[in-house]
């Protein structure tokens, strides 16, 4: 390897932003990962059921994977436009980690990459005419602009960079993973799985792309791995004890223990007997299956990095809290920031525990809304890390409130009758009415107080006002 190649090895990179045009639901869509000037190193994507938050997360495969490993996962991009459009553009600024600083000058980029991509439609005769001669099915390609001669330059110009670096295969550094809602351990297509066993950068965003994917290869990775410390290997030694320790606590429910033999591996939970990986639970398989997987290629991006808890990349995960209970997802967010601290993740949920999670300054959390000519994204909303669930549920969730539909109805009705009350004395049938619903409501409506212990006292509270409420109004 020549010496100039050499000082690239240790680079990463973090997404900074990211521009959507006439991609399927999104008119025009930009995001910023930057607040406070850093970079957001916990973004949540949060909406309603197809409003586009997978979309967005395959759009930034595309700009992390790369052209070569795009037409390896998405040949034929159809459906991808907006309706009515001729093409979609993707748009991206990807910059350097603080790995940077061990570059030569000429290496070295002091402003972000900036990536374009065009998604053609299909018909070739509404495309730009660097375009129309080349695409006749709707396919995702880098495409420097329809911009001035210096601009469409400089764009490519930093394709021709990132192609010798971020998307050059077995380039060491350069993290980037992204994972679908399906993460499972067995039953992916065979095409899929030749995609897997290539070990390319397509690997690496497999089941982003693919939902009849599957990380097959997880424990075979786990097996190699430990075959070779064995054999006396050091850096797999070093390993071996690293993806271990990530196991030990904070990522599942219980603390686990991973073990591996020359032929098999097991994960034991608690002090419970050890578990083949495929009679695991599917929420244990599927966090399973993600972190072996991001474990494997931290380490094959960064294989002389003594604590590869230090290493730095951008790792994109839709539905994070598939078939979770509610209190590992209460915790598994955390638990991943902590095992990966300089990790860039982006993850889409419905978990407002998730979305509890961005707590620093510079932690995201967008909202996806409908809006009048597409899709938009809400950036401004608050830190949520102090709030209550039903609080989140209710402000970012469009729920109107947590009840059961049938309590909420009946608490309506009482709250029209006690404005009704306010103006004029109620008939008979509606005091009655009334009497009932408050009775009602004293005896099961819990009050909103989060520990169960001080809510049993307010309970028992209010029901003895309630029961005593006669003598109380003699008294007043």
């Amino acid at each position: 390897m020549s010496n100039n190649l050499s000082l690239i090895t240790d680079i990463a990179m973090y997404l900074k932003k990211i521009v959507l045009k006439n991609i399927k639901c999104f008119h025009e869509l930009t995001l910023d990962f930057t607040k406070n000037e850093k970079i957001s190193l916990w973004t949540v994507l949060l909406g309603q059921n197809g409003l586009g938050k997978s979309t967005l997360l395959q759009a930034m495969g595309v700009v992390l994977a790369g052209p070569d490993a795009m037409r390896e996962l998405l040949p034929v991009a159809e459906g991808w436009v907006s309706e009515g459009k001729a093409y979609g553009e993707i748009e991206a600024e990807l910059i350097w980690t603080e790995g940077d600083a061990r570059q030569s000058k000429q290496s070295k980029k002091d402003s972000p990459y900036l990536v374009r991509y065009v998604v053609t439609g299909d018909d070739p005769k509404r495309l730009p005419e660097t375009l129309s001669k080349y695409h006749t099915v709707p396919t995702i390609t880098p495409w420097a602009g329809n911009g001035d001669k210096k601009e469409r330059s400089s764009v490519t110009k930093d394709m021709n960079g990132l192609n010798k670096t971020a998307y050059a295969e077995d380039q060491s550094g350069w993290l980037g993973c992204g994972y679908g809602p399906f993460r499972r351990l067995s039953g992916g297509a065979r095409d899929a799985d030749q995609i897997l066993s290539g070990r390319r950068k397509s690997a690496r965003f497999v089941t982003l792309f693919r939902e009849d994917a599957a990380l097959t290869n997880a424990k075979s990775w786990l097996i190699e791995l430990y075959n070779r410390a064995r054999d006396g290997e050091s850096l797999q030694q070093r390993a071996l004890e690293q993806v271990k320790a990530v196991f030990a606590d904070n990522l599942f429910p219980q603390p686990t223990t991973l073990h591996i033999n020359a032929r098999d591996a097991w994960l034991q939970i608690g002090a419970k007997a050890p578990v083949r990986f495929q009679d695991l639970s599917d929420g244990y398989r599927s966090m399973l299956a993600l972190t072996i997987d991001l474990l494997r290629w931290l380490i094959a991006a960064f294989p002389d990095e003594e604590n590869h808890k230090n290493c730095p990349g951008v790792v994109l995960i839709d539905e994070l809290d598939a078939h979770a209970h509610p209190k590992w997802q209460h915790q598994m967010g955390k638990g991943l920031r902590q095992k990966f601290p300089k990790i860039q993740f982006i993850i889409a949920t419905h978990s407002p525990f998730l979305a509890q999670v961005a707590e620093n300054p510079e932690d995201n959390v967008v909202l996806e809304e409908q809006g009048t000519t597409g899709v938009c994204s809400r950036t401004d909303v608050e830190a949520v890390y102090t709030w209550r669930v039903d609080q989140i549920l209710t402000e970012l969730f469009d729920l109107s409130t947590t009840y059961n539909p049938e309590v909420e109805k009946q608490l309506k009705r009482l709250q029209q009758l006690y404005q009704v009350r306010q103006e004029r004395p109620l008939s008979k049938s509606e005091e009655e009415e009334y009497q009932h619903l408050t009775s009602w409501r004293m005896n099961n409506i819990p009050p909103a107080i989060e520990e169960p212990g001080l809510r049993r006292i307010a309970q028992v509270l209010q029901q003895s006002v309630e029961k005593h409420s006669a003598e109380l109004k003699k008294l007043s």
